[in-house]
């Protein structure tokens, strides 16, 4: 589960990531690493939307926002190839599309 709720003290939306009993296999069986790479692009894409509307709304130019990953009862079983992957394309996209924007 993903979400983003409010903001921090600078104004930053905070995008919210639970990954600590994220069971990739399962999730895999019904779609592919790509579209999940994907679907964290269009999150991405939701906090600069949000920080637009809170740059037009404040004055102020909001340039990053926040992502907290919530890990709490993560495991080495959780840790396989694919989701190896699917952070390694996590942090590829966001290195190549979103540099310096999103402060972990």
């Amino acid at each position: 589960p993903a979400w983003i709720q409010g903001h921090d003290k600078q104004m930053r939306p905070v995008s919210y990531r639970q990954f600590g009993h994220f069971e990739i296999w399962n999730v895999l069986k019904l779609t592919s690493l790509q579209k999940l790479i994907r679907f964290h692009s269009w999150e991405a894409e939701q906090a600069l939307r949000v920080m637009n509307n809170t740059s037009k709304d404040t004055g102020y130019n909001i340039e990053t926002f926040v992502l907290v990953i919530d890990a709490a009862g993560w495991s080495m079983k959780l840790a396989t190839s694919d989701a190896f992957a699917f952070i390694k394309g996590m942090v590829s996209t966001d290195a190549d599309h979103y540099p310096g924007t999103i402060i972990v």
